[in-house]
């Protein structure tokens, strides 16, 4: 869940698989689907990536994606991840992902605009 620049509520609904966005008196403005190749079940965490789209990582996917919540459309997606723990968006344009539970948890560093680390 995130607040976007322009005072939008953006959900993540793992039972229909797709992102909901709210306005902040709690009426949808619009429900977006989540690309197929998310499971959206067990640990899954959102970070905006601007107000115009959201980065999503999935635990048991083992994947990261940045995703339009425009139109739903992937963005790009980054599969050389496992057992995502958080994600967060840096404002130098980069994509923050932790990999693991323990002292040894690791941090990928994505391009905000083509993935990769």
């Amino acid at each position: 869940m995130y607040v976007t620049n322009h005072s939008k509520l953006a959900v993540g609904d793992s039972a229909s698989k797709q992102i909901i966005i709210y306005n902040l008196t709690g009426d949808v403005i619009k429900k977006v689907p989540c690309p197929t190749s998310l499971t959206m079940t067990d640990m899954v965490c959102m970070s905006s990536c601007g107000d115009d789209s959201v980065a999503i990582s999935d635990h048991k996917a083992g994947m990261v994606v940045r995703m339009s919540v425009k139109d739903g459309s992937l963005l790009w997606s980054f599969d050389r991840v496992t057992n995502t723990s958080g994600i967060a968006h840096h404002p130098a344009g980069y994509v923050l992902v932790a990999s693991g539970w323990t002292e040894k948890t690791e941090i990928s560093v994505l391009d905000e605009k083509n993935g990769g680390s």
